[in-house]
C-alpha cells in the first residue's frame, strides 16, 4: 500500500511535495521509524511489544521477588550485624573495664609500693639521724672529757709546780733556821747546865 501511495505522489507532479507529505505522515502514523532499515508497522510492533510487556513484566515480578527475599536475607543481615556489633560494642565495654579496673589496681599496688618504699627510706633516714646525733653527743661527751682531763692534768700540774715551789722555800727555810736551831739548841743545853749548878 505505501509501494503504491508511493507510485501515486510521483505521479502528481506539481502535489508531489503535498503528497510526498502525506506519504510522510501516514509511514509516521504506520511505522514506529519509517526511516530504519527494517521499519516494523505499529500493529505488528503491539504484538511484539505485548509479548516483550508480558515478559518484562514476569522478569520484573520475578526480580521483585528475589528483590524481597534479598531485602529480607540483607535486613537479617543487618540486623545480625546490628546484634554483634552492639555484642563487641558491650564486650568492648566490659573489657575497657575489666583493663581500667586492673590499670587502677596496678596503681594503687604502684602507690602503696612506694609509700613502703618512702616510709622504709624515712626510718633509714631517722636512724641515720639518730646515729649522727648519737655520734655527735658522744664526741661532743668525748671532747669535753678530753677538755676536762687537760684542764685537770694542767691544774695538777700548776699544783705539782706550787708544791715543788713550796718544798723550797720549806727546804730553804730549813736551811735558814737550821743555824738559829743549832744556837736555840745550845742555848737550851746551856739553860739546863745552869740550872744544874
Amino acid at each position: 500500500v505505501c509501494q503504491l501511495l508511493d507510485g501515486i505522489a510521483l505521479k502528481f507532479g506539481r502535489f508531489q511535495r503535498i503528497t510526498s507529505k502525506l506519504l510522510q505522515e501516514l509511514f509516521k502514523s504506520i511505522y514506529l521509524d519509517p526511516n530504519a532499515e527494517e521499519a516494523v508497522p505499529y500493529f505488528i510492533k503491539y504484538q511484539r511489544t505485548l509479548q516483550e510487556y508480558l515478559e518484562l513484566e514476569a522478569r520484573t515480578k520475578l526480580l521483585q521477588n528475589n528483590l524481597g527475599v534479598e531485602t529480607y536475607r540483607s535486613e537479617a543481615r543487618w540486623r545480625y550485624c546490628k546484634r554483634a556489633m552492639y555484642k563487641m560494642l558491650h564486650m568492648g565495654v566490659d573489657q575497657a573495664f575489666v583493663t581500667w579496673k586492673l590499670v587502677v589496681y596496678e596503681e594503687r599496688v604502684r602507690r602503696q609500693k612506694m609509700l613502703q618504699v618512702i616510709s622504709r627510706w624515712n626510718q633509714i633516714q631517722h636512724v641515720r639521724i639518730f646515729h649522727a646525733w648519737r655520734q655527735a653527743s658522744a664526741k661532743q661527751r668525748q671532747e669535753e672529757v678530753v677538755r676536762k682531763a687537760e684542764e685537770s692534768v694542767a691544774s695538777v700540774s700548776a699544783m705539782q709546780e706550787t708544791h715543788d715551789s713550796m718544798k723550797r722555800e720549806l727546804d730553804k727555810l730549813r736551811a735558814d733556821t737550821g743555824p738559829v736551831m743549832r744556837e736555840l739548841a745550845e742555848l737550851r743545853k746551856e739553860n739546863r747546865e745552869m740550872k744544874d749548878e
